[in-house]
């Protein structure tokens, strides 16, 4: 166990001093569809965290909205965007939003839908949200990676759902965790609006956000092409019609 807690440490660490290269990653894997979005008024990140997803994704956006429930991390948030205009923080559940319908260009949110116990009523609050010809992006990992990036759990996905809780709570995991998989996001959006186009990619992270004492064995995993079938996570652009 306290090999497992070492690991996720580490990945844990990494990400957290890398996030900037991550959410570049993100953003050159969006990129593609950014042009299909009309306007660059108004964009709004839900589940902003320490704000590094929000001020990439927000760039050339006119107004840029970090939501957090956490207050801790959206007062990290507020220091990181400091330089950016007409930028407004608000502490919001992303299962009930305080905004008027149809108000933004682009809603993202980036490993949140994993710690959201009700899917549905987020997804439902994003596309209330969203302008018609807007995008809602999510990114959210792959629940059958061979580890589970939150805990470094290695294959968490084999472990039965009625011992998945009790797991976590072993491992003090503090957090709501159930990963979907994007058929299930995908089915949830069918029900809410059938016009939606939802497209996939796969995240592949760049060899910074892997810890060093890893990289070689990533590196050689790389090298046989298994991330392209086995993914890290993925990236679902959802285009409201």
């Amino acid at each position: 166990m306290e090999l497992l807690k070492n690991i996720s440490d580490q990945i844990q660490t990494n990400l957290t001093s890398n996030l900037y290269i991550r959410a570049k990653y993100l953003h050159d894997l969006y990129r593609p569809f950014l042009e299909k979005v009309p306007d660059k008024c108004n964009y709004i990140d839900l589940g902003c965290g320490f704000g590094a997803n929000s001020a990439v994704f927000g760039e050339g956006f006119n107004n840029v909205h970090c939501s957090d429930l956490c207050m801790t991390d959206l007062a990290i948030c507020r220091k990181y965007m400091w330089e950016k205009m007409n930028c407004h923080f608000m502490v919001a559940d992303a299962q009930s939003l305080p905004f008027k319908n149809e108000c933004f260009d682009l809603v993202t949110a980036f490993s949140l839908i994993e710690h959201v116990p009700y899917r549905e009523k987020m997804l439902r609050e994003a596309f209330r949200i969203l302008k018609n010809q807007g995008q809602l992006v999510l990114q959210f990992p792959n629940k059958h990676f061979f580890m589970e990036l939150h805990t470094g759990i290695p294959f968490f996905c084999l472990v039965p759902d009625f011992m998945k809780t009790w797991i976590l709570k072993k491992r003090s995991y503090g957090g709501f965790l159930n990963i979907p998989t994007p058929q299930q996001v995908k089915d949830i959006i069918r029900v809410i609006d059938p016009s939606v186009n939802v497209r996939v990619v796969n995240v592949v992270y760049p060899d910074e956000l892997v810890p060093v004492s890893f990289r070689k064995v990533y590196l050689m995993l790389k090298k046989t092409g298994i991330f392209n079938k086995i993914p890290f996570g993925w990236l679902l652009i959802c285009e409201k019609r």
